[in-house]
């Protein structure tokens, strides 16, 4: 099982996914481009999540129009 960790810092923001011992297996990184408004920086918190796992060659299920209803849904939950 691989869990996703996101790093929400003042110039990057970086997700990165471990693997079960802990293990960093691949990273996303995007702008923080702050300041701006708090749903446009969790829509690329969730950005950096997908690249991640895209860059672990981890299939997240989703099409592309299903993580941009993904991406939309966590910045509307705040």
């Amino acid at each position: 099982m691989y869990k996703v960790g996101v790093d929400l810092g003042g110039t990057n923001i970086v997700a990165g996914v471990v693997d079960e011992n802990l293990r960093v297996i691949a990273k996303g990184k995007v702008k923080t481009n702050s300041p701006r408004p708090a749903n446009e920086i969790a829509d690329d918190m969730a950005k950096a999540c997908f690249i991640a796992c895209e860059n672990a060659d981890l299939d997240t299920g989703a099409s592309p129009a299903e993580k941009d209803t993904i991406i939309k849904y966590i910045s509307f939950c705040k």
